[in-house]
């Protein structure tokens, strides 16, 4: 397969000035390169059984197969040889699972014994090796009360909940006098300009994709492209910097698998469900080259709000965090110090900041008059109490 990207001659690419077309081509290409060498293949219930374990060996399928054999000989002859001699064979297949299951499990575990969200997922595994259909509710209440059933009356339900809760949602914002464009600085002096991309940052691109991430429609996997990933960086660059130039992104760049990811019960609830677009991985090496471009931009400029958070690098919600908590740290050299430490007690939050962040003690302190209790005791952060806390904060 390599040597057949290897041989493919991608310059008629440039000789199209239309995006979609050099897109169309480069896809089909690729695409039947791939289907060539690995076409695919229906996977039976047993092999997708075998494949949720992975303690079972293909020495041990293969006697599994051979048992099954036997079995089958016992039922055609009813012969009393054949029944010892797979009852024989059953148990010590079942002791080899048994003991191929525990030392799969004791490496396991070895391995990941400092990685906690791997170690809970083999416990999952030990628990119930059976996958949980998350995707396909079979039936649907609306908001109505009616049933539905039918798996297309079910898509088309997701599809209208999906797209007007945007809408319902917009509705319930409160209204501000205050415009968005009073928080952005003096217009930036230089205009954005789209770089051409290079055939290193794209196949840089390519390898810091993830293989655990789903892919959508027009997509090659991202395994195989990791490993063609030197060989059509040429062509991508080609691709991508017309894309540049025209101002056009592919059309069949913008089609998005949307999956209802459940979140809580009840499932038969739309509320409950998510939306989550699987978009193509050529699309995301695209969209990268974009953002990169444009946060530097941005970053240039000046543009972003400083006390912007979220979606930033190296401004995340925790640097939000420190920085109520520095405040509060300087209000402590406040002579309101008194007055403010009772509104952050009576917010039920005083002794979460004096254990883990302001004061960093773990004994009964006496500061300015106020006592505060122990700080060794169970300490919570009531979550629910954020949005009477900032308004606190801003009043001080």
């Amino acid at each position: 397969m390599i040597e057949d990207f290897i041989g493919i001659d991608w310059s008629e690419l440039s000789l199209s000035n239309d995006v979609n077309d050099v897109f169309y081509s480069f896809y089909k290409t690729t695409s039947d390169i791939i289907d060539h060498h690995l076409p695919l293949k229906k996977v039976s219930r047993k092999e997708t059984s075998f494949k949720l374990k992975p303690w079972i060996t293909k020495g041990l399928i293969t006697s599994i197969k051979l048992k099954n054999r036997i079995y089958s000989k016992y039922i055609r002859t009813k012969s009393e040889f054949h029944h010892c001699q797979y009852k024989c064979y059953r148990n010590k297949i079942q002791k080899l699972l048994a003991l191929s299951k525990k030392t799969y499990f004791n490496d396991f575990f070895a391995k990941c014994c400092n990685d906690m969200k791997t170690t809970w997922k083999g416990i999952k595994q030990i628990i119930s090796t059976k996958p949980i259909d998350l995707l396909t509710p079979s039936k649907i209440i609306l908001e109505d009360g009616s049933t539905v059933t039918d798996a297309n009356e079910i898509a088309n339900s997701f599809k209208n909940f999906f797209v007007n809760i945007s809408i319902s949602m917009s509705n319930q914002v409160t209204s501000t006098s205050t415009s968005q464009l009073s928080f952005l600085k003096s217009s930036p002096s230089s205009g954005f300009f789209l770089f051409p991309c290079t055939s290193n940052e794209i196949e840089s691109l390519i390898c810091g994709l993830s293989l655990k991430k789903a892919i959508g429609p027009y997509s090659i996997p991202t395994e195989i492209l990791k490993k063609v990933g030197g060989i059509v960086a040429k062509p991508l660059e080609l691709l991508c910097n017309l894309s540049f130039s025209n101002g056009v992104v592919p059309d069949n760049l913008k089609i998005a698998r949307v999956v209802p990811l459940y979140k809580s019960f009840p499932r038969t609830c739309l509320s409950n469900y998510r939306p989550i677009s699987l978009l193509s991985n050529f699309h995301k090496i695209l969209e990268k080259l974009f953002y990169n471009r444009l946060i530097k931009f941005l970053d240039r400029s000046s543009t972003v709000f400083d006390s912007q958070f979220g979606s930033r690098a190296k401004h995340s919600t925790i640097h939000a965090l420190l920085l109520t908590v520095d405040k509060i740290q300087s209000a402590t050299e406040d002579v309101k110090f008194p007055k403010i430490s009772k509104k952050l007690l009576n917010l039920s939050i005083m002794k979460y900041y004096l254990k883990n962040y302001i004061f960093m003690v773990s004994e009964v302190s006496h500061f300015n008059g106020l006592h505060l209790i122990s700080l060794e005791e169970n300490s919570m952060f009531h979550y629910q109490m954020l949005p009477q806390i900032l308004s606190e904060l801003q009043s001080w």
